[in-house]
C-alpha cells in the first residue's frame, strides 16, 4: 500500500505550478478556454473527477490520476472566471 503523504507549503506549491496554464497558448486548453460555455466547464471537470475515481480505485500506477486532477481543477478555474 502507499504511504501517504501530508500536506505541505511546498506539495502545496508544486500542485498548483502544474495547474497554471496560458488560455493563449496554442493546444487543447486555447480551445476550451475559447468557448466560454460554464456549464460544459463543470461538467468536464465532474467527469475528470469520476475517471480519476475510478483509476485511484483501481491501483492503476500509470500517473493518470495526478493529471486527471489537474485537468478537473483547470477546468473549475475557468468555469469560475466566467461565470
Amino acid at each position: 500500500m502507499m504511504k501517504l503523504l501530508k500536506p505541505s507549503l511546498t506539495r502545496i506549491r508544486r500542485l498548483l505550478k502544474k495547474i497554471v496554464f496560458d488560455p493563449k497558448k496554442p493546444g487543447p486548453m486555447k480551445i476550451i478556454a475559447a468557448m466560454e460555455d460554464t456549464t460544459y466547464y463543470e461538467r468536464r471537470a465532474q467527469v475528470l473527477i469520476e475517471e480519476a475515481r475510478a483509476i485511484r480505485l483501481s491501483d492503476d500506477a500509470s500517473g493518470d490520476y495526478e493529471q486527471r486532477i489537474i485537468q478537473a481543477i483547470q477546468m473549475l478555474v475557468l468555469a469560475g472566471l466566467n461565470k
